[in-house]
């Protein structure tokens, strides 16, 4: 299941109706992104952040965690998967995205949890922004990131 929504999510609530669909699998795993209160300006300097938007690609962004998802199962025996990833004005501490993948094996869903989140943070269409003192920096993927999944390609 995958859902894209401006509104917020009870992560735990979430997490627990996911583990009811799964009462059969031996390993469910989850990752939980959550908005920060602090960025780093252009002189690495850590600053106080107010808000953060996100802004996406309505339906272009659907299609593209699906075939992350798609790559994921084509990887590993996964049961099922869920991913939750919001958009709009969010404040420090809610909740951004939500992934939850199950499998027989613990292996399995540690490894195609990591996989969705690494692929959505550099591949899907989103775009952040976070606000700190009218001041809006556009948070862009960094090398980190694009290791990380270079990373799975090169498996």
């Amino acid at each position: 299941m995958i859902r894209v929504q401006q509104e917020r999510f009870d992560a735990g609530s979430e997490i627990n109706k996911f583990l009811l669909m799964n009462d059969n699998s031996g390993a469910v795993s989850s990752f939980i992104g959550q908005a920060r209160d602090f960025m780093y300006n252009e002189k690495k300097e850590k600053s106080e952040v107010n808000y953060l938007e996100i802004e996406h690609y309505p339906g272009m962004v659907d299609k593209e965690i699906n075939r992350i998802v798609m790559q994921a199962k084509s990887r590993w025996k996964i049961n099922k998967v869920l991913v939750i990833h919001r958009y709009g004005l969010i404040t420090p501490g809610e909740e951004i995205v939500l992934i939850c993948t199950s499998s027989d094996h613990r292996d399995e869903a540690f490894k195609s949890c990591n996989f969705i989140i690494d692929f959505i943070k550099t591949q899907a269409p989103f775009w952040k922004y976070e606000y700190s003192e009218n001041v809006k920096i556009q948070v862009v993927n960094n090398e980190s990131d694009k290791k990380k999944t270079d990373a799975w390609i090169e498996k």
